[in-house]
């Protein structure tokens, strides 16, 4: 599929960097003169240095072989300079719009009353919610043991919504961690409600007051666009690509250090306050809206197939 990609075709786009079909369609592309350009979603910079040492130096060689490197975050811009050397001039901004005009869509649609809350059981409790696979890469531990750092008397509940992942070597099972819950004293404040629909997903986010991605390594998760544009105060880590644009720290929610229980149950606790959750969800939609737009992230597509008609037109000419 690689070979013919780049026989028919004379700029080559790798929407994402996918291992080893990624590089044997990049060096095919370059055999046949193609323009090739790399799409990049990254950790932050210190957490990419810690990847093991293959991945980077496959990265490094896939990167090398674009002509352009399209970034979807300022932490992606700052990986392709600091980490694999790309040159700045050769780098073109297309922010990533993370599914926003999808789920515009569906919020509309969604139940906002005091009733939807009653209808899920949530009642007059404050809900943390964790949408997405149950990995434990994620922080879902981490939330369960963060709950019980939190006061006795506290009234709140934390949410799973997502499927269970029981092929992962830590056996991340909706079992797995109601025994955590259960031998860290916090069984009754959790509760997992295993996949859900997008249409009940958006019902769930508004009925929630806090949403948390206490991940140990993300690039740029679509939960974190969903929940702001609900409305939610975020929490999540400097292990996050998308830490300090759409999770903003003290702005619109929390940035935690990844593991840290502490930070997380402390972050928690300062969101029982409703006027901050209420101030940090206005400036969530404000985030979100600025930054994931469709028109912005298809100029940057189209800016770099311009380069690369242009790149071809100079060398052809030569």
């Amino acid at each position: 599929m690689g070979l013919a990609c780049a026989r028919e075709s004379d700029i080559v786009i790798l929407k994402g960097l996918l291992g080893l079909g990624a590089i044997w369609c990049a060096f095919c592309a370059r055999l046949f003169g193609r323009v090739v350009i790399s799409t990049n979603q990254t950790l932050p910079v210190r957490w990419e240095r810690k990847r093991r040492w293959w991945i980077r130096l496959s990265k490094r060689l896939l990167l090398r072989m674009c002509r352009y490197h399209i970034y979807q975050s300022p932490a992606s811009f700052q990986v392709l300079t600091e980490v694999y050397g790309c040159a700045p001039e050769r780098l073109i901004p297309a922010p990533y719009e993370g599914g926003a005009s999808f789920f515009r869509k569906i919020l509309r649609e969604a139940r906002r009353d005091r009733d939807a809350r009653n209808d899920l059981g949530f009642h007059s409790a404050v809900v943390f919610l964790y949408a997405g696979n149950l990995h434990s890469f994620k922080g879902v531990a981490d939330i369960v043991r963060a709950a019980a750092l939190l006061r006795g008397d506290a009234s709140f509940l934390c949410v799973f919504a997502g499927p269970e992942e029981p092929a992962s070597k830590e056996g991340a099972t909706i079992e797995h961690f109601l025994r955590l819950a259960r031998s860290s004293g916090v069984e009754h404040r959790v509760r997992f409600l295993g996949p859900v629909a997008p249409e009940k997903l958006a019902e769930i986010y508004c009925a929630a007051d806090a949403v948390l991605l206490p991940t140990h390594k993300d690039c740029f998760p679509k939960v974190l666009v969903e929940a702001g544009l609900a409305g939610k105060p975020l929490v999540t880590t400097s292990a996050c690509g998308s830490a300090g644009l759409i999770v903003q720290d003290g702005v619109n929610g929390f940035v935690i250090e990844p593991g840290d229980i502490g930070q997380l149950a402390q972050a928690m606790a300062k969101l029982f306050d409703p006027e901050l959750r209420a101030r940090m969800g206005a400036r969530s939609i404000e985030i979100v809206n600025q930054y994931c737009r469709m028109d912005l992230e298809v100029q940057g597509y189209l800016e770099a197939i311009a380069r690369g008609a242009e790149y071809l037109g100079i060398r052809e000419s030569a």
